[in-house]
C-alpha cells in the first residue's frame, strides 16, 4: 500500500517527508518505551503510540478521553484570556454568554460529534462549563449572605442546554451525514464489521451506541430510516435541542426534585433546601 501510495505521489509532483511522517499502530500493549522505527525501502518512519490529526489527537488503543483533556486544557486557555472581560461589570450578561458561546465553546467541542463520552467525561466537562457560568453570573445574595449558585439556578439563567447536550445534538448532526453519504468512506467505515476476538471483559463503548441510547431518549424508533430523509431528520434535530433528556443535568435536576419531595414528607411538609453537595452525595 505504501508503495501505491509514493508512486501516485511522484505523478503528482509531490514528496513523502520521512520525518513528518509517522507510523500509529493499533495494538492492545502497550508499545516499546524506547523510540521505535518502521523501514520500509529507503524510508525510516518512526513508530508512535499518538499524535494530532487535523487538531484531534489519534492514539493507538482509541481512547477519546486524552482528546477531551485537551479540549478542555485548550478552551481553558480561551478562557482565562477573556476572564477579565467575563469579570466586568460593564457588560452584560447576555454579551458574556455569546463571548462564551462564539469564542470558548466551539474550543472545547472541535471534533465533538465524533467522541464517545463515558459518564467520567461528561462530567469533567460539565464541571469546566459551570466554572464559566459561574464566573459570568456571579453569586447571589440570600438572608443578607452571597452564595455560590448551584448548578440548576446557572442553567435556568444560561437558558439552553448544557455542554454534553450541545455534543449529543453535534453528534445526531454527524450521524445523518454518515447515513446519506453515498460509497464514501465514512459510509464504509461505519457498516464495517472488525475481524478477530476481542478480549475478556466489558466491551468497550461505541459511537453507534452512542447514537442509539441518544435517539431512543428522544423517542425515535427507526433512526436509520429516518436519517435518510434529511427534512424529518432536520426536524427531529429541532425536536433534540428542546429535549432535556440528553442534558446531564436534567437527571441530577430530577434526583434533586425527588429528594426534595422525600425530604417535606419527612419533616411534615415543611420546606427546607437542601445542600448541594449533600444531593450530589447522595446521588
Amino acid at each position: 500500500a505504501f508503495i501505491n501510495i509514493e508512486k501516485a505521489s511522484i505523478n503528482m509532483n509531490l514528496q513523502i517527508n520521512e520525518g513528518k511522517t509517522k507510523y500509529l499502530p493499533v495494538i492492545k500493549k502497550a508499545p516499546p518505551g524506547g523510540p521505535a522505527f518502521l523501514e520500509t525501502g529507503s524510508y525510516k518512519f518512526e513508530i508512535v503510540c499518538g499524535f494530532t490529526y487535523l487538531g484531534s489527537e489519534v492514539n493507538s488503543r482509541n481512547n477519546v478521553s486524552s482528546e477531551i483533556q485537551k479540549r478542555i486544557l485548550s478552551a481553558n486557555k480561551c478562557y482565562y484570556g477573556l476572564r477579565k472581560h467575563l469579570k466586568s461589570k460593564l457588560l452584560l450578561r447576555k454579551t458574556k454568554v455569546l463571548m462564551y458561546k462564539v469564542l470558548v465553546k466551539p474550543v472545547l467541542v472541535y471534533g465533538a460529534e465524533t467522541w464517545v463520552l463515558s459518564k467520567f467525561d461528561e462530567r469533567q466537562l460539565c464541571i469546566f462549563e459551570r466554572k464559566i457560568l459561574r464566573q459570568i453570573f456571579g453569586p447571589v445574595e440570600e438572608n443578607n449572605e452571597w452564595r455560590r449558585r448551584y448548578n440548576h439556578e446557572l442553567y435556568e439563567l444560561y437558558k439552553g442546554p448544557d455542554i454534553v447536550g450541545s455534543i449529543k445534538i453535534q453528534r445526531l448532526h454527524w450521524a445523518g451525514h454518515v447515513l446519506r453519504a453515498n460509497d464514501r468512506m465514512i459510509k464504509k467505515v461505519f457498516h464495517a464489521k472488525p475481524e478477530g476476538t476481542r478480549k475478556v471483559g466489558r466491551p468497550k463503548l461505541k459511537w453507534e451506541d452512542g447514537v442509539r441510547e441518544d435517539v431512543k431518549t428522544i423517542g425515535i424508533r427507526n433512526w436509520r430510516s429516518s436519517a435518510l430523509n434529511r427534512e424529518e431528520w432536520r426536524k427531529l434535530l429541532q425536536k433534540a435541542k428542546a429535549h432535556r433528556g440528553l442534558s446531564r443535568q436534567w437527571w441530577w435536576w430530577w434526583w434533586y426534585l425527588q429528594l426534595q419531595f422525600l425530604y417535606e414528607q419527612q419533616m411534615n411538609k415543611q420546606l427546607k433546601p437542601l445542600n448541594q453537595f449533600a444531593v450530589y452525595k447522595l446521588i
